[in-house]
């Protein structure tokens, strides 16, 4: 379909959904006075929530507003705080390393457990067993402490959209956040679709408590009216009011007013010749049901069909990298040469299939709206989605280089997605890594999830010292998050290897963890007999700062 197709460009107005603007406007207001809010934003898929925030993100804006502003992707659910990252990058990376401290007071590395790259050079320490739970809560407040204080300066919104695809940690990080800034001058609207379905666990859990707590409010975004769709269609296509009427009342009653269904079957139309312009005078014919595509998906297959090849391929590449795609990794998968990689990228981003993002190093693309990117991905066969995968993490190797450890979680996630058990050794090294990281900055849903995923990999491997390292790793990890009866199996298994072959070292280390969990069970009896055989094994190995140390201990 032609750019020039549709008359409002890029997107539909904002009909209907002003009233929405102005209730969230009267909350930023709130906000620069000094009296904190949390928003839930909600509504099923395609009813407008993304649209309604970037003109929120828009006054924010104009009120010279701090604006943290961050999307979750499916594919960085496992990333550590990668949605609030997401949203706190451009702001906090502004800063320099003075300012930094100045308002962390000391604590910028928690804050740069975070936020990575931040100014300065970070000194995460390496994970300590026994002080896990005070580590982590001095994470959640020295970066909530931050973030109000920066708001004191400049009144600041803060916004993650598609929740309901947002990594553990984040959603665990905004929700001390919210329960902390009553007196703060911060917005945040966390927006999800909720479309009856079963949510994400950890934001489901989130929202009960925040509104139980009456610490956030609900606003519910809801479907166009057939008097909003009159109003569109009169708008943008100057028809009579009676005309008008007609084509709304028969889109409302075929698209129940979703604005997305909306938008795509009148580019349906427009691309079938059903909406056309005749000189300065628009025609609409054909919005009965008949002439409308039957569902979401269909209206979507419409526009994609009309692809040429390098555009749909393109398209399909994009769709399986599924967070937003680097034009440098689009073309080194794509294979095309320089023209026809730039026509297919104009093609798509000229027709908002793909979204184009540019900073100074690079520019990325994302879809239009994730139903898009879930329809390409639907006609995907799976032997083309699983060497997609491949071809992906073998890009993103060559891209980064020599830091692409640094990109551990996405390279790993491609390569298990590749389902290629010949690439088991790689996958190793990339979980693992992804794993530790996530260790070592307190997210511990994300570590327990890449070192289950290690572990399985070292052991089919037959790699029995990797297997060990992470069995002690994956129990701490789940320790963490209460999975208790869990870490006593994962210990007592790798206190079993280190015994077989001979590490005296490893065995007090698991000992002294294995003892430490019976103490906190309420079985003091056996932990003082595993503290022993610790004391023992530490005495072999002539530890002596060991011995001492568990001396204490029991």
């Amino acid at each position: 379909m032609n750019r020039d197709a549709t008359p409002w460009g890029d997107e539909l107005p904002l009909v209907g959904r002003r009233d929405d603007l102005s209730a969230l406007k009267r909350l930023l207001q709130r906000a620069s006075e000094g009296e904190g809010n949390c928003v839930l934003l909600t509504g099923e898929a395609g009813v407008g929530k993304s649209r309604l925030l970037a003109a929120l993100v828009q006054e924010a804006e104009s009120r010279k507003m701090i604006i943290a502003a961050g999307s979750a992707f499916a594919m960085e659910t496992g990333v550590p705080y990668g949605a609030f990252a997401d949203a706190l990058a451009k702001p906090l990376r502004a800063l320099d390393a003075a300012t930094l401290t100045l308002l962390t007071r000391g604590a910028e590395d928690d804050l740069r457990a975070v936020v990575p790259g931040l100014a300065g050079e970070p000194r995460i320490a390496a994970h300590d067993t026994e002080n896990d739970n005070g580590n982590k809560s001095r994470l959640l407040w020295n970066v909530t402490q931050f973030l109000t204080r920066l708001a004191a300066r400049t009144p600041m919104l803060v916004v993650l959209d598609n929740a309901h695809d947002s990594d553990a940690s984040s959603l665990e990080l905004l929700h001390f956040l919210a329960r902390q800034i009553g007196s703060a001058r911060i917005l945040i609207v966390i927006a999800y679709v909720d479309d009856g379905r079963e949510a994400n666990p950890v934001l489901r859990n989130m929202v009960r408590s925040l509104l139980a707590s009456h610490e956030a409010k609900v606003h519910r975004v809801e479907s166009l009216t057939s008097a909003d769709l009159a109003e569109l269609l009169k708008r943008s296509f100057t028809l009579a009011d009676d005309a008008a009427e007609s084509h709304a009342n028969s889109l409302w009653s075929h698209t129940r007013g979703n604005p997305f269904f909306v938008e795509e079957s009148l580019k349906a139309l427009a691309t079938a010749g059903r909406i056309r312009k005749n000189g300065a005078q628009w025609t609409v014919e054909g919005t009965t049901p008949a002439a409308l595509p039957p569902t979401v998906r269909d209206a979507v297959l419409v526009r994609l069909e009309s692809l040429k090849p390098n555009a749909l391929r393109l398209a399909e590449i994009a769709s399986v990298v599924e967070d937003r795609a680097s034009l440098a990794l689009l073309e080194l998968v794509s294979a095309l040469d320089a023209e026809a990689f730039a026509d297919a990228i104009d093609t798509l981003c000229s027709r908002r299939i793909l979204v184009e993002y540019r900073d100074a190093e690079d520019a990325s693309y994302e879809f239009g709206h994730p139903i898009i990117q879930s329809t390409v991905r639907s006609t995907l066969t799976a032997a083309r989605e699983k060497t997609l995968h491949v071809s992906i993490a073998k890009a993103l190797e060559t891209i980064h280089g020599s830091k692409s450890i640094e990109h551990a979680v996405a390279i790993a996630r491609h390569i298990v997605r590749g389902q290629n058990t010949n690439d088991d050794a790689r996958a190793l090294h990339y979980l693992a890594a992804a794993g530790r990281d996530a260790l070592v900055r307190r997210a511990d849903a994300e570590a327990v999830r890449w070192l289950h995923d290690a572990l399985v990999r070292a052991e089919r491997l037959g790699d029995a010292h990797a297997t060990a390292s992470l069995l002690e790793e994956l129990a701490t990890a789940q320790l963490r998050t209460g999975a208790g009866r869990d870490a006593v199996t994962h210990w007592q298994r790798a206190e079993s290897l280190a015994d077989m072959r001979g590490d005296q070292l490893a065995r007090t280390r698991v000992l002294h963890l294995l003892a430490q969990e019976a103490a906190r069970s309420g079985d003091a009896r056996r932990g003082v007999l595993l503290l022993a055989s610790a004391e023992t094994a530490a005495r072999a190995v002539q530890r002596d700062d060991l011995v001492i140390r568990i001396h204490v201990a029991r």
